[in-house]
Formats: structure tokens, sequence, C-alpha cells
């Protein structure tokens, strides 16, 4: 029978999944999914199990010789897939996947469990690597990779320049006990589940990882030199990460990505930071990355950022969405990152929320909270656009735009700058609006719900006012009676702002472009 045959066959036989003897399973055993089913069956049909080459599903003697011995009769032609049935296999051996289109499948990831006893430190259980050529179109699924070693660093998946790799429906666990979790934990620079190392079409979908450091994304040993994409179109859905002293993710300094995304629903738990990614080394711009449904919690540094992005070039295209801060962390930390936006984001507490500076250039937000008594730090940007406009508590308005500063004139009347909270001005009342040199405009509204705009010329010393929806209310005079005056002040070297109106009025002042004094 051709293997193009059996494959026919294979899918004849799932219009009887009900009754098919790879879904049966025994009273109170956890139900089986259905990709373990078809791993069932497609390993009857057409695949290797290692437990025909002498395996021990029992956990009593090493497995290491019978997987390598599956992985070559796939690879001779038995449709490249090594089938582990349900039961617990010990390795004491790290295992090199250089065979292309290679597809490990287990029972389900609380039928299958893999034991890796590492005897020397920094070994990687499992590493899909082709040499100097790409790995291609292989996966590892449905099963479960644990470590009762508490003491040596270890990584339980390696991949180093793969294309089309899929990891899917995989649990990484151990006995390094934090707390009421398991972790795969141990040595002084911390054990890593997903160790990620370059190249294209990466899928990891339904990852659990308990582990010092869940998932790290690093440089791409294959490829040299400054400008190249290290990690291309790799998507995350539904991960658990689990960490202890060290961030969930963590992107190591010098890569550059494109189109790298996490989406589904996203736990990140425990750790340091959430994101981290400190770069000091590359010159190519990366672009998009993407975070959706992101919840952050018990983090166990207050100091820490749930996401920390400083990149060294430019990172454009930076979007979060629908994220719950950790109540226990600080915000966001951006540097370097353009058109950067924000939505139905929530951090929770009165910490910093977000600390960007001039390196960051537009930034929105849309349906955002921040807790009262939180805190911005926006060094070198300006607010272009919020509603409402002067909110009275957290460090942001939740609807906002952003951009940084310059010290050009702009001729945008829609881009202001509102002071919060609204100020008092008192009859003969004066504020400092600028020095000699300020170029830009300030908007004065009043409570009476009339305004003006009033423009500053910089070193020419002058003002000009547009944009009036009263007459006879601002002047650009100095004492101009039952009047706002703005206007240049020889005298004091200052722009000033006067009342002389016959009562106290409340007014916004708005500001773009150029440096300005405090108010």
């Amino acid at each position: 029978m051709t293997s193009w045959t059996r494959r026919n066959a294979t899918v004849a036989a799932l219009s009887a999944l009900g009754s098919h003897p790879a879904l049966s399973q025994s009273a109170g055993a956890p139900p089986r999914s259905l990709d373990a089913a078809l791993a069932a069956l497609a390993a009857r049909e057409y695949g290797v199990s290692i437990v025909e080459h002498g395996a021990d599903p029992e956990g009593k003697l090493p497995c290491d010789d019978a997987l390598q011995a599956a992985i070559a009769a796939a690879a001779v032609g038995n449709g490249g897939l090594v089938y582990i049935p349900a039961g617990r296999y010990v390795f004491l051996r790290p295992h090199v996947i250089s065979r292309q289109h290679l597809h490990i499948f287990g029972a389900g990831p609380w039928a299958t469990t893999l034991i890796y006893r590492p005897t020397a430190d920094d070994t990687a259980f499992l590493t899909f690597h082709a040499g100097v050529a790409i790995s291609n179109e292989c996966s590892l699924r449905e099963l479960t990779i644990f470590s009762d070693d508490t003491t040596r660093n270890k990584t339980a998946i390696q991949a180093i320049d793969t294309s089309a790799l899929s990891i899917r429906h995989v649990r990484v666990a151990g006995t390094a006990r934090l707390g009421v979790s398991w972790l795969w934990g141990g040595g002084n620079k911390g054990s890593i589940a997903l160790h990620l190392k370059g190249r294209e079409a990466t899928d990891v979908s339904d990852f659990y990882a308990y582990a010092d450091r869940p998932l790290l994304i690093d440089r791409n040993p294959n490829m040299s030199g400054s400008l190249v994409i290290d990690i291309d179109h790799a998507h995350f859905y539904n991960l658990y990460l689990f960490a202890t002293n060290h961030p969930c993710v963590e992107v190591t300094s010098g890569v550059n990505l494109t189109q790298v995304s996490f989406a589904g629903y996203q736990a990140w738990v425990g750790g340091t930071y959430g994101f981290y990614w400190k770069d000091t080394t590359t010159t190519q711009a990366s672009v998009h990355l993407r975070f959706d449904n992101v919840r952050l919690e018990q983090g166990v540094d207050s100091k820490a950022y749930a996401f920390y992005i400083a990149r060294n070039a430019t990172l454009a295209m930076l979007s979060f969405s629908n994220i719950r801060d950790d109540p226990l962390r600080r915000g966001w930390f951006l540097r370097h990152c353009d058109d950067v936006r924000m939505e139905s984001t929530v951090h929770e507490v009165a910490t910093l929320a977000l600390d960007v500076d001039a390196s960051v250039r537009r930034l929105s937000g849309s349906n955002c909270f921040w807790q009262a008594g939180s805190s911005a730090q926006l060094e070198g940007q300006h607010l272009v656009w919020s509603t409402p406009k002067n909110p009275s508590t957290g460090a942001l308005p939740p609807n906002f735009v952003f951009n940084e500063a310059s010290s050009l004139t702009r001729n945008a009347e829609s881009e202001v700058h509102h002071t919060s909270p609204t100020l008092t001005v008192a009859v003969n009342a004066i504020l400092e609006l600028g020095v000699s040199g300020t170029q830009g405009f300030v908007t004065v509204d009043t409570h009476e719900n009339v305004g003006a705009i009033f423009h500053f010329n910089g070193t020419a010393n002058s003002v000009s006012r547009s944009l009036e929806s009263a007459p006879g209310l601002f002047s650009t005079v100095k004492d101009t009676a039952n009047q706002v005056n703005v206007y240049w002040d020889a005298g004091s070297g200052r722009y000033l702002l006067q009342n002389k109106r016959s009562v106290t009025l409340r007014i916004k002042v708005g500001r773009n472009g150029g440096s300005f004094s405090a108010l």
C-alpha cells in the first residue's frame, strides 16, 4: 500500500472517530484531544513508534537509543512521523533533530511525558537544527517535557534557523518548586523552556511553560552582519508562561524581527518583567510587534515593567490590545519605538504606568484605564489630542495622541497640549508662558466657552492672534481693559498672559512646539 493510500485510509477512518480505537479511553482518564487522536491514527497508518524500537514507557530504562532509532526509521520512508505513545520515558542525552520534515507526536500533554535528566550543564534536550542549512517543516506536538533535575542549566526545546516549525499542545514543567508550582528549573543562569534562534514562519500554540525562563528569542547563528532579520513571521498563540526570577518573555540584544505576534490568550505569571527587550547593538529597524489579550500577574519585582522595550535602532508598528497589567509591576517602558498603539489596556495600580522619551514617536491610546494615583514619565513628548481634556485621576486620559516634541512651528492648530488641572486666574493676575525664542502657539479657553489662539514668534518677540471665537475679549496688548491679554513683555523678557477682566477666570492653556517655561 502506498503512503498516499495509507494517508487516504487514515482520513477515511476519521469519519468514524466516535468508535475508532484511537479515541477510546478508560473511565476517569483525562479526555484526549483531537490532535492526539490524529497522531495515534497517523502513527498506526504510516508512522514509527519509539516503543517498537525499544523505548520503555514505564520510565525505568533510558530511551535515548530508541528515539534515535525511530527518527532514523522515519527518515528512511515512514512519512517523517515519530509517535510516542502514552507513558513516561526517561532520556539522559541531548538530541539534535537534523532531519527535514520530521514530526514528533505524543498522545497528549497529560498522557505522554518525556523526562530529561541531563548529565552536564547548558544542554538542550530537543534541538531542531540542520547545521548551516535551514531546518524545514518540523513539528513537536501533544506531549510534556519534564525534568526532575533542579541543579543544572538546561533547555527543553531549542530551534536554530528553522522554517515552518510548529510546536503545539506542548507542556514544559519539572520538580523545581516555587509556591504551588512545579517548574523546569535549575542552574545559576536559569533553565529555559523554549529557546528560538531565528528564521521564519514559526507557530507556537497551546504552549504551557512552567520554567525559570519560559521563552527566549535569540539571534540566528547562521546569519551574520547587521542588516539581517533573525525572526520573521512568528506567531505565539495561547501561551501560559510561568517564570521565576527572570522575564516571562525575553529577547536578546541584537535581534531584528518582523511580523511577530502574541495572540489568542496570553497568561504571563510570575517573573521579573513580562516582556523584556534591552537592545544595545542593532543598526537595522525592526517592524510589527503585536500583543493581544495578555494578562500579567504575580510579578516578583515591583521595579520591573510589564513591557520593557528599549531598542538601539527603531522598532516601528508596536501594538498593545486588551492588556491587563500586573498590580505588582510598573507598566510600559519604551525607547526608540515608532507608531505605538495602545487599545483597551489596563494599568490598575498607583505606580509608574508609562515611561517614554523623545525617541518614541507617535504614541496613541484608545479606551485605556489608568489607576488613580498612577504616574507617567513623558520626557520630550507633547500631547497632540486627548479626551477628556483634563483627567482628574490616573497617569493619562483614556484616549490620547502623543508625539515627540519639536522646535519647529506647527501650522496644525488642532495639535494642542492642554495643561491639567484647569488654571484659576484672578483679576489682574499674570501667568508666565515663555521666554525669548519660544515658538508655536497657545490656546486660551475660558469658562465662558470662548477662546483664542495666540502665536509666539520666537526671537522676534511678538505675538499674533487667530481664531478668536468672541470679539472684544482677547488682546495682544498689555493692560487692555476688560480683556485677556497675551503679549511680549520687554521688561521681564517673557511672554505673559494677563487677566484684565473684572472676574476671576478658569483658563486652560494649551501649547505646541518650542520650549515653554513652567506655568
